[in-house]
This record gives structure tokens, sequence and C-alpha cells, in this order.
């Protein structure tokens, strides 16, 4: 599982830019659905 505050910097940068791939800091990428 990831860490609360990851999870919430994403699903805040993915409101501000919807179905957009993301980079988190381990340089994973993840799309992210709504």
């Amino acid at each position: 599982m990831v860490p609360g505050m990851i999870v919430k910097a994403i699903y805040e940068n993915n409101l501000l830019r919807p179905q957009k791939r993301l980079n988190l800091m381990d340089g994973e990428e993840v799309d992210i659905e709504i």
C-alpha cells in the first residue's frame, strides 16, 4: 500500500489534471481514472 500522503497528492493532482499520467517519487508511472 502507498502512504496516505501520496494517495492524497495523487487525488488532488488528478482533480487538477484528470486522466493524465503521474510520476511518483519512486519513478513509477500510474494512470489514474475517475
